[in-house]
């Protein structure tokens, strides 16, 4: 081969690989094309929430979603369970403390009424007793009648004592006045006694 034949043949090759240059790159062209509107094809399924990759992970996140509203609902209903129970707890707490403080104070009421109606059966025995001894003194007085001679119900109660007792050389208005502010100063004192025992 000659120099001649070299370079048509060098020419044949450029002219070619020119041809084969210019292929790819419409094949390139064309590619890249056909990629584009594949990928826009997506775009627009993805847009309208029809393609695969959106609609798979989709369906995951919302079979979770469910799940975890159906726990949060089971939850909630035990926790409203548990409020529910400490309510009707704290009212039966409530209530049985109002009944113990109600029949607490009405003991207590009970026993202060029951010591005031003692002292006052005490006074007013005291002041029987007094009353008749003055009038039984006054009809002494006034009247020759002895005391045998008195109706039952106008006679001077005597005191009923039990166990050792001390008899005094007095006369008997000085120990009736003594016995008497014996009795209201008992009275007087006794309640002072019982305050510090309550509550």
């Amino acid at each position: 081969m000659d120099e001649e034949d070299y370079e048509q043949r060098r020419s044949e090759c450029v002219s070619e690989m020119l041809d084969l240059e210019k292929q790819f790159s419409e094949l390139k062209e064309k590619l890249f094309r056909e990629r584009l509107s594949q990928l826009r094809l997506r775009l627009e399924e993805v847009g309208a929430e029809r393609a695969p990759e959106y609609t798979e992970p989709l369906g995951g996140l919302q079979r979770s979603l469910k799940i975890r509203i159906q726990v949060a609902g089971i939850y909630k209903g035990f926790c409203l369970d548990v409020i529910r129970n400490k309510y009707e707890c704290e009212l039966q707490g409530a209530k049985q403390h109002l009944e113990s403080e109600k029949l607490l104070l009405y003991d207590t009421l009970q026993g202060e009424l029951q010591e005031r109606i003692q002292r006052l059966e005490e006074d007013r025995q005291s002041l029987d007793i007094s009353s008749e001894w003055w009038e039984d003194k006054l009809h002494a007085r006034g009247s020759s009648k002895t005391w045998d001679s008195l109706p039952p119900s106008k006679r001077k109660k005597a005191p009923l004592v039990s166990g050792p007792y001390i008899v005094y050389m007095l006369q008997e208005i000085d120990i009736l006045e003594d016995w008497t502010a014996i009795k209201k100063a008992r009275a007087a004192v006794s309640p002072q006694k019982r305050k510090p025992d309550g509550p």
